[in-house]
């Protein structure tokens, strides 16, 4: 059974074609891959570009935290977590996206690269 946050951003899963990685963010997805697959071994995961409507982090050294806003994270789901008309190939690792439907169509150049002020690393333009 799927959780009620499952079932409300179901729809936020982006037929694969629809964006497009960075060279930079591909090598970014490939290394988090690789981490994810030594701490699960026998996974077959998919690297997601997961939307959030709030990020936060807690700065480092501190019980402080600073609020990020809405943007993208990597995250990585099981295969059977995602649809099959949402995965990416063609890749060195199978990517996929989870983004609010309004914010990919805000996106001029459907491009996920890499924003270095974002502790995130990632941005959607």
């Amino acid at each position: 059974m799927m959780s009620n946050d499952n079932e409300r951003t179901l729809g936020w899963f982006v037929p694969a074609g629809t964006m497009r990685f960075s060279q930079a963010v591909l090598d970014i997805a490939a290394d988090f891959h690789a981490a994810a697959s030594k701490a699960r071994p026998g996974e077959d995961w998919i690297v997601m570009f997961d939307w959030s409507d709030s990020r936060r982090f807690r700065v480092k050294g501190s019980n402080d935290w600073q609020d990020l806003g809405a943007g993208l994270d990597l995250a990585v789901y099981r295969r059977d977590q995602v649809p099959d008309w949402a995965i990416e190939t063609g890749h060195a690792v199978a990517l996929g996206c989870k983004i609010r439907p309004d914010a990919v169509e805000r996106a001029n150049d459907k491009l996920i690269d890499v924003d270095p002020d974002d502790p995130s690393r990632l941005m959607l333009v």
